[in-house]
């Protein structure tokens, strides 16, 4: 499986066209669990979660895809 920051890193490098990412995060829980390994728990979230915003122009999915759809989308853009 390719590393989180991996796949950030080749997300952002096509953040400068205007093209929309799309990240779905199945399930946080609360402490991390050997049984459950690819799922962050809140710490971990939260980490990714500010790599997002650091990296990408982040948009509700609503309002990302409206923008899309009329050629307004800001470069670097991501809905969650």
């Amino acid at each position: 499986m390719i590393a989180f920051a991996t796949k950030l890193a080749l997300a952002a490098a096509g953040a400068l066209e205007r093209r929309l990412s799309v990240v779905l995060f199945h399930r946080v829980v609360t402490q991390p669990d050997a049984l459950l390994i690819h799922e962050p728990d809140t710490r971990r979230f939260a980490e990714q979660l500010a790599w997002l915003q650091a990296s990408f122009n982040i948009l509700p999915l609503p309002d990302a895809l409206a923008r899309l759809y009329s050629g307004r989308l800001p470069a670097g853009a991501l809905a969650i």
